[in-house]
């Protein structure tokens, strides 16, 4: 490995001030100040179609994922919740959905239904129901109203025919 040599490890998914605010939560249980996130402009790795300061939240978000910290997810997560916004709603949700974060997703959702007008605009919007056909079946079960215990079993019902048509490939 090239890091054993170069004693340099190389994170290229998420920014400096990211990192360091999931390093001091790791270090010192302490959860980081929201405006702190905002100390360094998005990554690359991040789309920059809305606000800093949840595209900072979005990329703690994920890095808690992939390190497994639950309760920095959740810290997350809630933050997400209240921080939405018509021109990040759609990057939150198709993380969500992946990270099958029910609440957020829930809270997405909400959103999209509150302000359809607005975010059906939006080319996010139109991506994210193109490329994540899942969702869009969320977006529109939980519009019309549908419970969510029939949501899911549509959803369920509809990933396995999908898996039997090999149309869907497990992970």
């Amino acid at each position: 490995m090239q890091e054993a040599k170069s004693k340099v490890i190389m994170i290229e998914d998420c920014g400096a001030a990211t990192f360091k605010a999931f390093l001091k939560f790791l270090y010192t249980d302490e959860l980081p100040a929201f405006d702190d996130l905002a100390a360094e402009p998005p990554s690359p790795a991040l789309k920059q179609d809305g606000s800093r300061h949840t595209s900072q939240m979005e990329a703690l978000w994920a890095v808690s994922h992939k390190y497994q910290v639950e309760r920095l997810q959740r810290w997350c997560e809630a933050q997400l919740c209240k921080q939405l916004s018509a021109e990040q709603v759609c990057s939150i949700l198709r993380q969500a959905h992946v990270f099958e974060a029910t609440q957020l997703e829930k809270a997405c959702l909400s959103y999209i239904k509150d302000n359809a007008a607005e975010v059906l605009k939006l080319q996010a919007y139109a991506d994210l129901i193109s490329k994540w056909p899942e969702v869009a079946l969320k977006i529109h079960l939980f519009s019309t109203g549908v419970s969510d215990g029939e949501a899911a079993a549509i959803v369920q019902a509809r990933k396995v025919r999908r898996l039997e048509d090999g149309t869907e490939k497990t992970s």
